[in-house]
């Protein structure tokens, strides 16, 4: 499961102080899939964000949770499929389908737009970043996937955060980079390497 940095960060570590959990297509109330509770030790977010904090360091604000089996032992890829992992493809895509939930809501919002390369004038929140223009992305939908079509299936080529945490207000928002950085992360989460915790101590 892929979301934002500064949405994983507090379950990280290998005692973490809330159990977290991933229920797919929620929606007024209802649970399709079932839960998918995320195991300890499984949340990845990247040491830069740790040692940076959210502002320096958001042009690492993503992160992995590696879930377990739902109540009837299904995994999650199983139950739901999965999407393909793009890095390195740059800053300009087209078109993008963004997806979130807003704080509070019972369903998700949804927005097709474009996303630029946009290179941050705050220095308290450095890099450069993907930026898309979707109305009312408020509080709450950080993490929400950018989706780009493919033949066969959907693609992730960000999340809703990075600059200020996803963006200063509704109508724009921002993902950190996925290059590298993102996945070496991504690996880590897949073959079970200790993740990164607050303080540089590793599990």
């Amino acid at each position: 499961m892929l979301s934002a940095g500064h949405c994983l960060k507090g379950y990280s570590g290998t005692a973490p102080q809330r159990r977290l959990a991933f229920v797919p297509q929620y929606h007024d109330g209802v649970k399709p899939y079932g839960v998918f509770p995320v195991g300890a030790g499984g949340v990845y977010v990247p040491q830069q964000y740790y040692d940076l904090g959210e502002h320096a360091g958001a042009a690492y604000d993503f992160g992995f949770a590696v879930t377990e089996p739902n109540q009837d032992g299904t995994s999650l890829q199983d139950a739901v499929g999965g999407v393909r992992l793009l890095t390195g493809t740059g800053y300009h895509h087209a078109p993008v389908r963004m997806i979130g939930y807003p704080a509070g809501a019972e369903k998700p919002l949804e927005c097709w737009s474009r996303t630029t390369r946009w290179v941050s004038d705050d220095p308290a929140d450095p890099g450069t970043f993907p930026r898309i223009a979707c109305d009312a992305f408020v509080g709450g939908t950080s993490g929400g996937p950018m989706l780009v079509p493919q033949l066969d299936g959907w693609a992730v080529i960000g999340v809703i955060g990075g600059y200020h945490t996803g963006g200063n207000t509704a109508q724009v928002s921002y993902s950190a980079y996925f290059g590298s950085a993102t996945r070496a992360l991504y690996d880590a989460a897949t073959t079970g390497a200790p993740p990164a915790e607050a303080g540089g101590v590793r599990g």
